[in-house]
Parts: structure tokens; sequence; C-alpha cells
């Protein structure tokens, strides 16, 4: 259990917790402070009464709403970061007995989240088989068959129900000791109800491929040839009688297994030639137009890029090489002409960006702002470009952006309505220093219910140094949320003799994790190490 938890909390700090909501501070803290979350993790583990951990660390976690297109929205979760880690350790202390259930890697028909452990770089997951390997692979297999299936789970994660979960488990591993704590954690997770899993997390992601497993080997044993990544299916038949009788299969098991069924809208049976001249990962052009055949050419790269990489200087040369063949801030304008965007064009070429030379990004900024409502469905990532945008030294760059989302707040489109967006809108609004910002985050403050959003503001008005503000939230701590309460502790090292005084006042009453926090936030602050990694 060390060894998981150990690659558990390192791989959170690398990685990130989800991949749905911005990453809360406590990520850093993992990285700076792993051995005593580490083990912290194996006291929680060792614990006769595991019941007790749970009321000592109370199982937080915050659902908001996501955009899920223009009017479709989807339920997303952030669990609090200690039971995060907890699960997460949990899950890969099961994961080669997880994996070796599973079909096989190597007969290239199930290719999402391959558990391959690299205590080096901290990662999960094989890099060799992804969306990228699926597609190509379906490609192939399309090629030696008259027709393709294709079809997806609707609601995935949020219809899983618990007890299929466990008995996964039970049948893939021989642990009788972590499968019920597994169980436990994720039923607090889900207030009580017997079904759904937290959207984004690598847990998560290894619990609903071992799901899906059992139709798996349903539709190897009964000769369907598919290739799968999380809940997309592609179905390979001779005949359409045949296709549509492997639709019908499939359907029936995911509904009697699993209690899941497939999204009638998105189930299509084609011709192999229909579905390559569909993909972006065929050769054939056909009779698109040049901007759409870019556009495909552009999905089909990677933009993967790991700084930690030995060649990491050679691999980000090569990858603003490969972007030097496509104008972007065109492809991006194009796109925007459209009355609804094409989502993965969109991210790809948000992807793309901070990687352009200056004066094109500038332009491509420009193009954002300019399109923020008909964006709506990639707010989260268009955000996620501005902030690293406007945290460097570009002020032209900054002089764009601000503004912008000042009216944003003010008088600009509903888009910072929806919970789900209103994070990625914090951080890149933490990074103007502007009185009317002040105001914005003080009016967020104050009307919003979610803890995860005003834990985000005491953090970034810690940031920004905005001790009136932080003196006087303090005072209310044992009122707030534990969400709040965290932020607060790390608060407290902005406000000179006064956060001192405060802290030696309600030591005795913290976790030890609450503890490990406080010491993380002064090291910091003791090293210089000013601001905080937003």
């Amino acid at each position: 259990m060390q060894k998981s938890f150990s690659l558990a909390v390192k791989n959170v700090a690398a990685y990130g917790d989800t991949d749905v909501f911005p990453f809360p501070i406590e990520n850093a803290m993992f990285q700076d402070n792993t051995a005593e979350i580490v083990e912290l993790l194996l006291k929680i583990e060792r614990a006769s009464d595991f019941e007790t951990n749970l009321e000592r660390y109370p199982l937080t976690s915050v659902t908001h709403l996501a955009a899920a297109g223009y009017s479709g929205f989807r339920a997303v979760t952030q669990i609090d970061p200690l039971w995060n880690a907890y699960l997460l350790g949990a899950v890969v202390a099961l994961g080669v007995q997880i994996e070796a259930a599973r079909i096989a890697g190597n007969e290239n028909s199930v290719f999402a989240y391959r558990f391959m452990p690299d205590h080096s770089t901290s990662s999960l997951f094989d890099r060799n088989s992804g969306w990228r390997q699926f597609q190509l692979e379906s490609v192939k297999r399309a090629q030696s068959a008259s027709f393709v299936v294709s079809c997806d789970i609707s609601d995935f994660y949020s219809r899983i129900y618990h007890h299929r979960i466990e008995n996964a488990l039970k049948r893939a591993t021989s642990d009788h000791h972590l499968v019920p704590r597994i169980m436990k954690v994720l039923m607090g997770l889900s207030k009580g109800t017997s079904y759904g899993l937290p959207i984004g997390g690598p847990a998560a992601r290894l619990l609903s491929e071992l799901l899906l497993n059992s139709v798996d080997h349903l539709l190897r044993m009964q000769g369907i040839r598919f290739t799968r990544f999380v809940d997309d299916y592609y179905l390979f038949a001779d005949t359409k009688q045949n296709a549509y009788r492997y639709l019908l299969f499939l359907s029936e098991k995911l509904h009697q297994n699993e209690g899941l069924s497939l999204q009638r809208a998105k189930s299509r049976i084609m011709t192999t030639q229909e579905f390559l001249a569909t993909s972006d990962f065929t050769e054939q052009e056909g009779p698109s137009t040049e901007s759409e055949r870019a556009n495909k050419k552009l999905r089909s790269i990677s933009l993967y890029f790991d700084p930690y990489s030995q060649t990491a200087g050679e691999d980000y040369e090569r990858l603003r090489q490969s972007l030097l063949e496509f104008d972007i801030a065109g492809m991006l304008q194009e796109e925007l002409r459209k009355s609804r965007i094409h989502q993965p064009t969109a991210r790809k070429l948000m992807a793309a960006i901070p990687h352009l030379d200056v004066l094109v990004k500038r332009a491509a900024v420009e193009t954002m702002l300019e399109n923020l409502e008909l964006l709506a469905p990639v707010f989260p990532s268009v955000m996620m470009v501005l902030k690293d945008l406007v945290r460097g030294d570009d002020q032209a760059v900054q002089t764009q952006i601000f503004p912008r989302m000042r009216a944003l707040f003010f008088d600009g489109p509903p888009l910072i309505s929806l919970p789900g967006n209103v994070a990625f809108y914090l951080r890149v609004l933490a990074y103007d220093r502007s009185p009317e910002a002040d105001q914005i985050l003080t009016s967020v403050f104050e009307k919003t219910e979610s803890p995860s959003s005003r834990r985000d503001i005491i953090n970034i008005m810690t940031l920004r140094a905005n001790t009136h503000w932080l003196s006087d939230r303090i005072k209310v701590y044992e009122t707030s949320t534990l969400w709040e309460r965290r932020a607060h502790l790390v608060a407290s090292f902005v406000l000179g003799d006064e956060g001192s005084h405060w802290r030696k006042r309600i030591k005795a009453g913290l976790s030890e994790y609450d503890q490990i926090l406080l010491g993380w936030a002064g090291a910091r602050k003791q090293a210089g190490r000013t601001g905080l990694p937003l």
C-alpha cells in the first residue's frame, strides 16, 4: 500500500486530480510533502475502524453542472484532495489485477486507460494506447469490413451502479480488504445513492473500464469484431443484417448486465465508405474543401508535450515546427464562421495557441475574445489558454484579455452563470489587479453557494495579498465550510502578526491533514515563495 499510495500522490501532483475542474492548490502541496501525505494515508488504511476515519477526515466533494454542447449539461465532481488520493491509491493497489482481467491490450480492441504504472514519471496508463490508436485501428478494421456500427453509452459515468462495480472487483481481484473500503468511499461521494462515478479522475476511469470488461469479453466470445475507447464503440460487420444483430447484442448485454443503454441519436450503421469519409484518421480526403482537410489533419496529430522528458527541448521544437504548416489564427476564424463550432477542432486549436509566435498568438486571442458565446461548449479550454497567457509578461495580451473578462461579468453573455465555468473564469481574473476585478471577486464570493468557488476566491485573494479582505473573512473561519477553512489556513500567512496569533489559537483543533497543509504554507512563506500555484 505504501508503494500504491506514493504513486497515487505523485500522480495527482504531476497530472492533477481531474480533467474537468482546475487543480486545487493541494495538488502542489502533494508535490512538496509527498512522504507526509503517504504516511497519513497509510494510517487511514491501517485503522481497524475505517468508519472513524471517515468522521475524522470528512469525505466531502463538490458537484457542479458543466456544459455539454450548447444547451446540454452534465454533473462533474471534485473530490476532497485527501480522499481523492486515498481512492486512487486503493484502486492503483488493485490495478495489476484489474488489467490482467481485461482483454489484452495487444488484441487492439480496447484502448482506454491500459494500466501501465511508471514510477519514474508517476504516470498510470500506457501512453501508446489511447484515442488516436483507437481511431487508427478502427480505420484499419473498417477496410476489411462492409459495414461499421458507431455507438456510445448514454450518461456513462453517472449511471454506473455501485454493486456492479463491487461484483466486478470481487471477480477480478483477490482482495477482500480494499474492495469494501473503495465501495464506502464511492457511496460517500454519491451522497448515499447506489450509482454514479465522479467524472474526470483516474480512479473512476480504471473502475469504469473494469465494469465494461464483461461486455467486452461477451462481444469477443460472439466473434464480433469491435474497438472501444471508454464508452465509444465501433462494431465491424460483413453484412447490414449482421451489423444490426451486433448492435442489438451490445444493447441487450449493456442493459441486462450493467443497467446501461446506448444513445439512440448517436447509434449509426454505416457503410465502410461512409465511415472512412467521416474519420479524421483515414488518408481518403474525399470531396472536402481545403479548410476541412486542414482541420482534419490538425485533429489527427498529437499535441501532447511532456516538459519532464529528457528530450523536452527537442520535443517542444518538433511540436512547434509541426504547427507551422497550419494557419491556426485563420483556421480559428474559419471555424467561428459556423453557427455551431466543431468541438474537437476547436479544442485542438485551443491547445495549439500557446505554442504560436507572439503576433499570431495575439490575433488568435482577439478572435477568441470576440466569439466567447460561440465558443461556449469549450469555455473551460478557452479560459485555461487565457490563464496561461496572462501569467506571462506579454502586457499587450493582458490588455487584450482583462477588460473583456470584466465585461463578461458585468454585461456579457451568461457564460459564467454556469457553476462549472466559474472556476475557470476565476483563474483568469486572478491575475487582473484592477479594483474592478476585486469587486467582481467579492461579488461572486457573496452570491455563490459553491464551497469550491469560495475556496478559490480566498486563494485568489491570498495570491493578490488582499489583506483587508482576508482579515475580514478569517473572522468567520469557524462557520465556514471545510474547503474554505483550508484556504484560510494558507491565507493566514499573508496577514503577518494577526495571522500568526490566529494560527496559535486554532491549531489545536486541526486534523493531521490540515496541519500538513499549514506546515506546507509556512515552509513556502519561509522560503520566500510568494503567491500560490493556481
